[in-house]
């Protein structure tokens, strides 16, 4: 669990760093932001393999479940609305 954390961390800590130093250094081809969004897709990607990855070791687990269903509902919405020009 301990190993999980830490990636968590480093998969959050890279968009908001890269985020901050584009804003910071006035980064005016916005290539350092545009690295920060792509950054959060990735994030994304390794929260649903980490969730689906501890689902099905502690499939019993409440949180665990709790914690899919909202990633889960969270990315339909997303999708749904995107599909559907709602911004």
């Amino acid at each position: 669990m301990k190993t999980i954390q830490i990636l968590n961390t480093i998969a959050l800590g890279i968009p908001l760093t890269l985020l901050l130093t584009g804003l910071i250094i006035n980064d005016s081809s916005g290539i350092l932001i545009i690295y920060s969004i792509w950054s959060l897709i990735i994030t994304g990607i390794i929260q649903i393999i980490l969730s689906l990855y501890l689902l099905f070791k502690n499939p019993k687990n409440t949180y665990l479940q709790i914690y899919f269903t909202i990633v889960v509902v969270f990315f339909a919405l997303w999708y749904l609305g995107y599909g559907n020009k709602i911004y």
